[in-house]
């Protein structure tokens, strides 16, 4: 098949939170046989794949904000009949004819891709499919309090997918459609893979010193204020006032009030025992991975939780809070815990638990479930499949 990405932006496997994920699906898409052609709107950093070029994209580069104002000011309907009804499906239109087009796969990180993919849709008559990674429980709890286009995209498309079957019922309590498939995020085989250098840069002495304690966990994302930066560091001073070896590596850009963050850190004790990374790159968080003991996600809403199978294909288990799509990766006790989310106390008790049960935990098998469930090699199949059998269905009803 040769297959029609739409996506936000075309990402750097590299620096991008969710580059490697992103170009992680692409493989496992190619891998299964499928030619994968790529469509964005927005910026594209520099790959080796077939692009369908938009205009528009170059000018998004450095046009967001002036955009944005015009919409405010005018209402998106020129520029949406313009550059989704027109401009767009006519590119795809120009390249169809030359490179036929089998099935077109929105990965919505933002509204647009399925926006895109159901102009295309009604222009040219192929099936799109649409792969859902927004959160609905902290966005839109009803369709009423989502952008009509999007809504009307989700259920014009042949087959609405979610990364995680928490997130597929928080989609369907939305009201958007009921008929959800599930397709949970994949890795890289990199990740499986120990890293071969040992240091990393300027911060690996800090690092060092942080592992030379006890057990270590480490958690890494974009710390909003869903994700709960406050509560891991509460969770973990409870904890380390019980059990002084345990150490903490809070990695990622953090988003919230910072003096609030100080103020947990300050109060409680901790600083020596707690390193904030910083931002990190995708070849330091597979570092991490195979350092730490643990990962922990704290989260209030999670569509998925990547970090946890990061950690996993390091053999690394998980402490994750019940937040609709971590708990369905830690599916059993072999691979971690799970405690209710917003319970600070819960969760130290995980930490404790785990720091005493820390050689029970079997990194082989971790490792091993990681790779069956969540590898791109194995998640390429399973998505190709599903992307076949949409064009198959639509074959019969061409021609019957």
């Amino acid at each position: 098949m040769r297959i029609l990405v739409v996506l936000k932006y075309i990402p750097s496997p590299s620096v991008d939170l969710k580059g490697d994920l992103l170009w992680s699906l692409i493989e496992g898409l190619e891998a299964a046989g499928n030619e994968v052609v790529l469509l964005t709107d927005g910026r594209a950093e520099k790959h080796d794949r077939p692009q369908i070029p938009v205009p528009y994209s170059h000018f998004m580069k450095w046009g967001d904000r002036i955009c944005n104002k015009v919409a405010r000011l005018t209402g998106w309907s020129w520029l949406e009949y313009y550059f989704l009804r027109c401009l767009v499906p006519s590119r795809v239109q120009a390249f169809h004819r030359r490179h036929p087009i089998d099935i077109v796969a929105a990965e919505c990180t933002s509204d647009t891709p399925a926006i895109i993919a159901h102009r295309i849709n009604q222009k040219l008559n192929i099936s799109f499919v649409v792969r859902e990674h927004k959160n609905y429980e902290s966005r839109a709890t009803t369709v009423s309090s989502m952008a009509t286009s999007y809504v009307d995209a989700l259920r014009a498309a042949a087959c609405l997918v979610a990364v995680s079957e928490g997130q597929a019922q928080t989609i369907r309590d939305a009201g958007v459609r009921n008929d959800i498939a599930v397709i949970e995020n994949p890795l890289s085989e990199a990740f499986f893979v120990a890293p071969t250098c040992s240091g990393i840069g300027e911060k690996f002495d800090a690092l060092q010193k942080i592992l030379s304690g006890g057990p270590v966990f480490g958690a890494w994302t974009r710390w909003r204020s869903i994700k709960r930066l406050d509560l891991i560091l509460e969770a973990f001073a409870s904890a380390h006032a019980k059990n002084s070896r345990l150490r903490l590596v809070i990695a990622g850009p953090i988003e919230i009030d910072q003096a609030h963050v100080a103020s947990i850190i300050e109060g409680t004790g901790i600083a020596d025992t707690v390193l904030f990374w910083g931002r990190a790159t995708r070849e330091e968080i597979h570092r991490l991975a195979f350092l730490v003991d643990c990962v922990v996600v704290p989260s209030d809403y999670e569509t998925f939780a990547l970090p946890v199978i990061e950690g996993m294909a390091a053999g690394k288990p998980a402490i994750v809070t019940r937040c609709n799509g971590p708990e369905g990766v830690v599916s059993n006790p072999r691979l971690g815990r799970v405690v209710d989310r917003g319970n600070s106390q819960d969760l130290a008790a995980a930490m404790l638990e785990f720091a005493s049960e820390v050689k029970g935990f079997d990194a082989e098998f971790i490792k091993a479930h990681a790779r069956e469930h969540y590898a791109a090699s194995r998640i390429g199949v399973r998505y190709s499949a599903l992307l076949a059998a949409v064009c198959h269905s639509n074959a019969v009803q061409s021609v019957s």
